[in-house]
């Protein structure tokens, strides 16, 4: 398998618009790059306006799981660690996008911040 199909693509984007009310939504990793191995992970990041309760952030990654029949790690970008968000960015294909300017905004504060405190 070299990546995902548009059928799994569509279910991660309603599972996520659903649970988080995500408005974008990035896969990284192998995955984005379409390189996916028999024993690969998806590696997916989101932006929602309010952070899930970790239950219901668990209860989404197992059913995401099941669905794609392989592991996943579900990243809220907010709270993702500043190296980290530099490779979302980096490396990421964006799967869905309501709100691009506020998506462009905090991905580019990333970036800066990241920046800054390298040189810090």
């Amino acid at each position: 398998m070299n990546g995902l199909t548009p059928e799994e693509k569509t279910h991660i984007v309603r599972y996520l618009v659903r649970h988080f009310r995500a408005y974008s939504i990035i896969l990284f990793g192998s995955a984005a790059q379409a390189s996916l191995r028999q024993d690969s992970n998806v590696d997916i990041a989101y932006l929602t306006d309010s952070s899930p309760a970790p239950e219901i952030h668990t209860s989404v990654k197992k059913e995401l799981e099941q669905l794609l029949c392989r592991e996943v790690a579900l990243v809220n970008f907010a709270q993702a660690a500043p190296f980290y968000k530099t490779q979302i960015v980096s490396g990421g294909k964006l799967l869905y996008d309501q709100r691009p300017l506020d998506r462009q905004y905090i991905l580019k504060k990333a970036l800066k911040d990241y920046v800054l405190q390298a040189q810090g």
